[in-house]
């Protein structure tokens, strides 16, 4: 987590000096566990003037992180391939998560990302866009795994997930129908973003990070939740937010009964992630204990 820290505050001159005197064993384990949540490649900068890291080892976070550099700019680039598509055809588009988040991080190509993540928006929308995609070679995934989304798999293997709602439908019809209300607005909110040359549609940044948490509450509930979405969390809050925005943001995670959870993660984040207090004071509660964040930090492990 020290070594992590270091990364997203572009703090990893220091780690060159450190003596971390550990043992192969104790670095494979290091490695076992940054790799589980894809975040193995945030280790290279901070590990690569270090000497007490094994050489055969760093060689192996060194090819990761080649792969995953490689895998961002494909990602980037299809990603504004299929926005032209659909924006070309009249349909509203909003770039989530992926290349959106990968932009608030030190250096955009270490972010992995698995897939490309759309939301749409409009009557009938979903139907348009298969026939766009499929018209452009796209293939429609024959097994639908979820509710608020259809995957369409490119030619190359790269999985494109287009939302037409928020969130999988959570057990509360309130906080369902008010997710369904809020989607017109996430389209009354749209920042065009230039990422390394490619300008595309991403949520403004109260919409950014209400996004960012109710992706985490739904992994955290349903499918698992790993560090990459608490390295998201501190990029994205440890930066200038407006506070017209942090407004906005709190509203919505006060109506949507969310601010419990976000003070949960905040907590974690300022604790063992470096998110500074500060940038964080739209958080009305206390924050959570040292024993309370241990807890949440060692389920999350």
């Amino acid at each position: 987590l020290f070594l992590l820290r270091s990364s997203l505050q572009e703090q990893t001159r220091q780690v060159s000096s450190l003596k971390l005197d550990m043992g192969r064993k104790q670095w494979e384990t290091v490695l076992s566990i940054a790799k589980n949540p894809a975040v193995l490649p945030w280790l290279y900068n901070p590990l690569e003037r270090c000497p007490a890291m094994p050489h055969e080892l760093f060689k192996k976070i060194q090819a990761v992180s080649r792969q995953t550099v490689r895998q961002s700019y494909r990602l980037l680039h299809m990603t504004n391939y299929i926005v032209r598509l659909l924006q070309a055809e009249a349909i509203k588009v909003i770039v989530l998560k992926g290349a959106a988040t990968a932009a608030l991080y030190p250096v955009f190509e270490l972010r992995k990302s698995g897939d490309i993540d759309l939301l749409v928006s409009g009557q009938g929308v979903i139907v348009k866009v298969q026939e766009i995609l499929e018209k452009h070679g796209f293939l429609i995934k024959d097994k639908q795994l979820a509710h608020h989304h259809i995957v369409f798999e490119a030619k190359d293997g790269i999985v494109i997930e287009v939302h037409t709602m928020l969130a999988e439908p959570f057990d509360s019809r309130r906080v369902n129908r008010y997710l369904a209300d809020k989607l017109e607005d996430y389209f009354l909110h749209v920042v065009e973003t230039d990422i390394i040359g490619s300008r595309l549609p991403v949520p403004a940044d109260a919409y950014h990070a209400f996004y960012l948490l109710l992706h985490m509450l739904q992994h955290f509930l349903r499918s698992g939740f790993g560090l990459k979405l608490l390295c998201d969390w501190v990029v994205f809050w440890n930066r200038e937010v407006l506070k017209e925005d942090i407004r906005v943001f709190v509203q919505m995670t006060e109506e949507c009964g969310l601010d419990g959870f976000a003070k949960w993660v905040t907590s974690v984040c300022v604790r063992y992630l470096g998110l500074k207090e500060k940038r964080v004071s739209f958080i009305r509660e206390e924050l959570l204990t040292a024993q309370e964040t241990e807890k949440f930090m060692v389920e999350i492990m």
